[in-house]
């Protein structure tokens, strides 16, 4: 994983000690935190879903008040983006210029797009306990 963290049954991890200001955050917390700090265009729920492998719809609420990230409103998404004022500047200038090129890009076919929403389903479904 970039950034040195490790992976363990398809599950990425941020390999950092967590500083006496970050105790109160999960090793999960932890990742999330190092993954929008280290991607170049902060990261939205579904990027950061897709790099870890889990949902985290519900975990990511979470985020709001942490002081590490900065959560905004782009579009109709919600993006993550360090608080840090200078990584901060950087990502919302790349996720303008990622934003605008990606209205240029072509959308899947209709078979693309089932195939797509039937594996987000299979995933979702192995994580419900019954």
């Amino acid at each position: 994983m970039e950034g040195g963290g490790f992976a363990f049954d398809k599950r990425r991890f941020a390999r950092q000690v967590a500083t006496e200001k970050e105790t109160d955050i999960s090793n999960l917390g932890q990742t999330v935190i190092q993954l929008v700090n280290n991607s170049p265009a902060g990261l939205t729920t579904m990027e950061i879903e897709g790099l870890l492998d889990i949902p985290l719809k519900s975990f990511l609420s979470h985020f709001r008040s942490v002081e590490q990230l900065c959560r905004e409103r782009v579009g109709n998404l919600f993006v993550y983006f360090s608080s840090d004022e200078e990584i901060l500047a950087r990502q919302k200038q790349k996720r303008q210029e990622v934003d605008a090129s990606a209205g240029t890009a072509e959308l899947p076919t209709d078979t693309e797009a089932i195939v797509i929403l039937v594996e987000r389903i299979k995933n979702h479904l192995r994580f419900i306990v019954y």
